[in-house]
Parts: structure tokens; sequence; C-alpha cells
């Protein structure tokens, strides 16, 4: 297995090691958002630092963008830090940015794990939905 989810009182932290396969990649973003512990989470940390490579392509950072936006209906008070000194893995992370609709989460990129846990702990809740906006 290439990532591990460690599950913190506030938020979520993946760590990925090794090759990380768009698969799993997928997998990790669709098993924290179908939690049901995932509408009380204020942050994801991606720790993208032992990433020694990847196959994530532009189908993959479309469909995790997506899972991002619509995950937004049910909680929109989730800050995505993206860890890595990696140029191919900052790319991925700024295409997944730039398909993240405004309003819904919103993504940092940061170069070591401190860094990222220092600026998801400022963040607030900023966004409230009542549930009338989610009705259909």
């Amino acid at each position: 297995m290439a990532y591990e989810i460690a599950w913190e009182k506030s938020g979520v932290v993946k760590h990925f090691d090794g090759f990380v396969g768009a698969e799993e990649f997928i997998r990790a973003a669709e098993l924290v958002t179908a939690s049901e512990r995932f509408d009380s989470l204020r942050y994801i940390i991606k720790d993208f630092r032992n990433v020694s490579g990847t196959d994530i392509c532009e189908k993959t950072i479309a469909y995790v963008a997506a899972l991002h936006n619509g995950s937004a209906y049910t909680n929109q008070n989730i800050h995505i830090a993206f860890v890595t000194a990696d140029k191919t893995l900052a790319t991925i992370a700024e295409r997944i940015k730039e398909k993240i609709l405004a309003g819904a989460h919103e993504l940092k990129i940061f170069a070591t794990i401190e860094e990222a846990k220092v600026w998801v702990s400022s963040q607030s809740a900023t966004h409230t939905r009542s549930s009338a906006y989610l009705r259909y």
C-alpha cells in the first residue's frame, strides 16, 4: 500500500510513500470523502514527501477535484494542505487547485509538514450552509 490515512481530532493526514499510482490516489480521496467523519473535518493534509514517482494524469486530477467540489456541499470548511518539494507533484497539486471551484475547499502547497500543520491549525470554519441549501 502506498498510502496511510491517519485520522486526527479535526482532520486527516494522508501519508503517501514510494510510487503512487492513480488508482491509489483516487482510492485515498474516496475513503476520506465517503467516511462518516468527513462532515466534521476541518483539514486534509496530503503528505507526498516520501513519494518516488507517480502516474497521476489529467483524468485523475479532474476526478479528485470533482470529489472535492462535490463534497463541499456537505462540508465546505475543509482546508487542504499538499506537502511536497517535488516539481511534478507540485504541478499536480496546482492542477487540482485550478479545478476546485471557488467557494469549495481551499488548497495550498507546502514544502514541510510543519508549515502545513501551522496553516491548517490557523484556519477556522469560514463557511456555513443551511440544510435548506442542500434540498433537492
